[in-house]
């Protein structure tokens, strides 16, 4: 197999075309980020499918829409569901991502009873307030 795909590039890259489009599924990039489809140039999140089933960024960070070929929160149902939101407090959909807004959110999370991060900052993530 791999000979047979050396010879196809070198014959493709001989003849001037140009040279077959990954297999983006099969990269870290569509496990690590959903960018598991090619769009023509490049690998993409091109359907909701490729952050929510074929990748962990949608379990993970509740990054599970599929906009601009990227995987973006796009809901606060998908972070509640998130590890994200249990971990970090980051429960609320805002602007591609996951958020604390207040600082319920983060006594609500794991990080707040093992590491003390209860307090929300301006930036939406949970944080020690007060000692080191």
């Amino acid at each position: 197999m791999r000979a047979s795909s050396l010879a196809l590039c070198c014959a493709v890259l001989a003849c001037g075309g140009d040279p077959p489009p990954p297999e983006c599924a099969a990269l870290p990039i569509c496990r690590d980020e959903g960018l598991c489809s090619h769009d023509g140039e490049k690998c993409a999140a091109t359907s909701d499918a490729d952050c929510r089933e074929r990748s962990e960024v949608c379990a993970k960070l509740g990054r599970c829409t599929a906009r601009g070929g990227r995987c973006v929160a796009d809901s606060d149902t998908d972070c509640q569901a998130s590890s994200w939101c249990e971990i970090y407090g980051g429960c609320h959909a805002s602007e591609g991502t996951c958020l604390a807004l207040t600082d319920e959110d983060c006594k609500a999370s794991s990080g707040c009873a093992l590491y003390g991060w209860c307090s929300v900052n301006v930036e939406g993530e949970c944080v020690k307030i007060g000692g080191s």
